[in-house]
């Protein structure tokens, strides 16, 4: 069997339950393997809605293997202070891919010298997932859900296509119901660095997310 490749979540993906359960699910049957920081999640846990089942409960509960050493930054030129130790800890996991929805915040110059990219997850998600993992994904959601929406379909439909629409866009066909509008707009910065989002091999800083081999 490959060994998966890990990709590095940060804290603020790990907050809404659909996009989370949508990464650390589709790992199973991809070619990928999440990773995040006990640090990003106590930051993600601070702000975790009233209610919200706690992700080091549910890590423990499950059992998920995630979490990577604390590093300290080293050199950290045009990123972030507050991000600077996420990208050091996802560099010393091996991860080429940070998970992020806040892209301006993690520096070329820094993603460069560290042979690494950053990506959101809509955009991570819509790449890596094939048909067949994605409706893995959400039958295995539907499965655990007491409230609405709790059908593949209207997971699909409503949750995912709120949230993200690129995924949501990439299975149209999967589903063929008529999607719910995003919840924000087109996000002006979606992916930054040099490493190919789908097959992660290093190409030129960029904006664009695939390689030639891969466009």
């Amino acid at each position: 069997m490959a060994v998966k490749r890990p990709v590095y979540l940060d804290a603020n993906v790990l907050i809404p339950s659909i996009t989370r359960g949508l990464l650390i699910i589709g790992a199973v049957t991809s070619d990928y393997a999440v990773k995040w920081s006990r640090f990003g999640e106590e930051e993600a846990e601070r702000h975790q809605h009233q209610g919200a089942s706690k992700i080091s409960e549910l890590r423990s509960r499950f059992g998920w293997d995630v979490l990577v050493a604390n590093v300290a930054p080293v050199g950290m030129v045009d990123t972030d202070v507050k991000d600077q130790r996420h990208l050091s800890a996802a560099h010393a996991a091996g991860a080429r891919l940070i998970i992020t929805d806040n892209i301006k915040d993690f520096g070329l110059e820094d993603l460069s010298r560290l042979s690494m990219s950053a990506v959101t997850p809509d955009l991570f998600l819509s790449i890596r997932l094939d048909s067949s993992s994605y409706t893995t994904v959400l039958d295995s959601l539907a499965r655990g859900r007491t409230r609405d929406p709790k059908t593949p379909t209207d997971i699909h439909r409503i949750e995912v296509a709120r949230m993200l629409p690129s995924v949501a866009n990439a299975f149209a066909a999967t589903y063929g119901v008529t999607l719910e509008e995003p919840v924000k707009g087109d996000m002006t910065h979606t992916f930054r660095g040099v490493r190919c989002v789908r097959c992660e091999q290093v190409m030129d800083a960029s904006t664009t997310p695939l390689c030639p081999s891969c466009s």
